[in-house]
């Protein structure tokens, strides 16, 4: 039986479900004359050829109540806008103005405007939610504005004008961050750059003042003469114009830092090995990944390969450097292992943690182990239940405490010094995989494993 979408209750369109393991959108009988001006204004063609809306088929009816029934083109990882960088936030937050500006061409517009229907595909941002345009009524205001402030601009300022990891504020604020709440956080100075101004302090104020009003008395208000054209293109010239000045972090110049060209050669030349049994796989997950530098040297091994990390300038690096190497099949996004994003929204499960999407064929842990263990104070019984939770096969490096940079972490930790070592690490990863292969690294002080998932443990 068709199993609809936990995510998908919002709107009375239509919605999304599940059967067989694929993924359909119906379309109810109310959203009929939208559908139909969305494909006959030539507005669905044109934005396909664009790469801004999620190609989709038009299928047989699975439930009889249904107008139409749509199947879009798979996408293999959702992700969640509070797991993005900057960068990715801002490619969203333009697209979807993009999109609002070639449907008013056609007579049509976004009637909502959340992050959540934007998702990263082939290196892109692209909307998937087919239901969200409308036919547009000339002179009408557009109805998703304050919805795109609170879920694009509202984050964007927060993280180029306070600090990045300001997006987090997603997390408690499913519905877009409260442009009051944004007001009384960005630096006092904001409220007299007009974008900042006219888009959050005006914006917000308007909202307070009119909050308790009914709708007939909203409607009764006095009308002002409304150009949208000219609202839209001024929320993009004020994204566009918003840039973070990042300064090199620690982790963003390790591989540049590395000298021990002997060592990663090696390490690349085994994982080759290892991959070259098991073949090309559906999805790839570069744990810890840095900049991607591992993400692209086995990128053509895996459809998809998802390369996470908690530093956001290696995020931006490594969306920049994929984009200008027109790499499409590695997606950047932040997750921090010891605290991965949760199960959120009606009844936690609107969207899905982390590792409930996450279900990897391979995973690379590379040099990852010894930071979960030292920095995280997480067991590597814990370590390894984690990886199992998330993936099939598993590439591991045990960095041994006598390594530098194992060594700096450990510093005066007697008690952790005297747990931390090899043979405690391999017994906990038995416990969940069966380990095919060990090599050794750096002269010994690093080791690779391959390892399997057990499934036959409990």
């Amino acid at each position: 039986m068709p199993v609809k979408h936990q995510a998908s209750f919002r709107d009375a369109a239509g919605y999304v479900f599940i059967k067989n393991q694929s993924l359909y959108r119906q379309i109810n009988v109310s959203y009929l004359n939208h559908y139909e001006a969305l494909i006959n204004s030539g507005l669905y063609d044109e934005l396909i050829a664009e790469n801004l809306l999620i190609p989709h088929l038009e299928v047989e009816n699975i439930n009889a109540d249904a107008y139409k029934t749509i199947k879009p083109e798979f996408i293999p990882f959702i992700s969640y806008p509070y797991e993005w960088c900057f960068d990715q936030l801002k490619e969203a937050a333009l697209n979807t103005l993009s999109i609002v500006q070639m449907s008013l061409k056609k007579g049509m517009i976004l009637k909502d405007a959340s992050a959540y229907n934007i998702q990263f595909h082939n290196n892109k941002a692209i909307l998937i939610d087919t239901l969200s345009f409308e036919m547009y009524e000339q002179g009408q205001p557009w109805v998703a504005y304050r919805q795109f402030c609170q879920h694009f601009l509202s984050p964007l300022l927060l993280m180029c004008r306070v600090d990045e990891s300001l997006v987090k504020l997603l997390f408690s604020n499913i519905d877009g961050i409260p442009l009051e709440v944004t007001a009384k956080i960005l630096p006092f100075h904001e409220r007299f750059k007009f974008p900042s101004l006219l888009h959050i302090f005006m914006h917000a104020k308007s909202i307070a003042k009119n909050k308790h009003k009914t709708m007939a008395e909203i409607e009764a208000m006095p009308k002002t003469k409304f150009n949208i054209l000219h609202l839209i293109s001024h929320l993009q010239s004020t994204i566009e114009g918003l840039k973070i000045n990042r300064k090199k972090s620690q982790w963003s110049q390790y591989y540049l830092n590395s000298t021990d060209e002997a060592y990663l050669s090696e390490k690349e030349a085994l994982v080759r090995g290892y991959l070259d049994k098991l073949g090309k796989q559906n999805i790839i997950w570069d744990a810890g990944g840095n900049n991607g530098a591992f993400s692209r040297l086995f990128a053509s091994y895996g459809s998809t390969i998802i390369c996470t990390d908690t530093d956001r300038n290696c995020l931006a690096e490594n969306v920049s450097l994929n984009k200008k190497n027109q790499i499409k099949n590695i997606f950047p996004i932040f997750c921090d292992l010891a605290n991965p994003s949760p199960a959120l929204g009606l009844m936690n499960r609107e969207h899905e943690s982390f590792l409930m999407r996450m279900n990897a064929d391979v995973t690379f842990a590379f040099a990852l182990v010894h930071h979960l263990r030292i920095t995280n104070q997480i067991s590597f019984e814990g370590i390894a239940e984690l990886f199992a939770s998330s993936t099939k096969y598993l590439i591991i490096e045990w960095v041994g405490a006598d390594d530098d940079k194992c060594a700096f972490l450990l510093g005066n930790n007697k008690l952790m010094s005297a747990n931390y070592n090899e043979t405690n690490f391999k017994d906990a990863l038995e416990k969940y995989f069966i380990i095919h292969a060990k090599s050794a690294l750096k002269c010994g002080l690093r080791t690779l494993y391959f390892c399997e998932k057990n499934n036959e443990l409990k």
